[in-house]
């Protein structure tokens, strides 16, 4: 069985925008005398906002900051998105431009909002075509997975779908998922 369709989360694993986040919540936290270490970040990185709500109780001195460093990392990394190429991950446009070559439908489905998606998307530094671009808001993650899968004209088996996520050092698909530890 030969995959048809490979679905794509944005924030981490297509783009390097968490270090520019990480950057930004402390440079805006340290203007106010708070201290944010790296077991802050795990917590908050690619997690849902119930997540991100727990680990905000041991940050409380954070929330009345927070439309502020939200409106500080979106302008950094737009600011980013106008030099073509410079949050790419290492080996994206290789693997698309694979994909592209073989015929493999590429799809996009991200927590973030469209505009930041497809800012993003624009920002690769050469043209794509992604079959569809879906937001988790909609619906959960397993049933996005589905749902980008079905849009794309594809089995969610004959898929392969990756976010990956720092603290867990592995790639997960969703709910038809193949785990591959790294």
């Amino acid at each position: 069985m030969s995959i048809e369709c490979v679905i794509f989360d944005c924030d981490g694993l297509m783009f390097d925008t968490e270090k520019v986040a990480n950057e930004n919540w402390r440079e805006i936290a340290g203007q106010y005398g708070i201290t944010l270490d790296d077991e802050f970040f795990y917590q908050i990185i690619g997690c849902g906002h119930k997540l991100f709500l727990k680990a905000m109780e041991n940050h409380q001195d954070l929330e009345p900051h927070l439309p502020e460093i939200s409106e500080g990392r979106l302008k950094k990394i737009f600011g980013m998105c106008e030099n073509k190429g410079s949050l790419n991950k290492k080996g994206l446009t290789e693997l698309l431009d694979y994909l592209e070559e073989a015929g493999i439908k590429k799809c996009v489905a991200s927590s973030s909002h469209r505009e930041y998606v497809d800012t993003l998307l624009g920002s690769i530094g050469k043209p794509y075509h992604f079959d569809r671009r879906g937001n988790k808001r909609k619906a959960g993650s397993g049933n996005l997975f589905n749902r980008r899968a079905e849009s794309g004209r594809r089995s969610g088996e004959l898929c392969c779908a990756g976010r990956f996520q720092v603290r867990h050092h592995r790639c997960e698909a969703g709910r038809h998922e193949k785990r591959l530890d790294l």
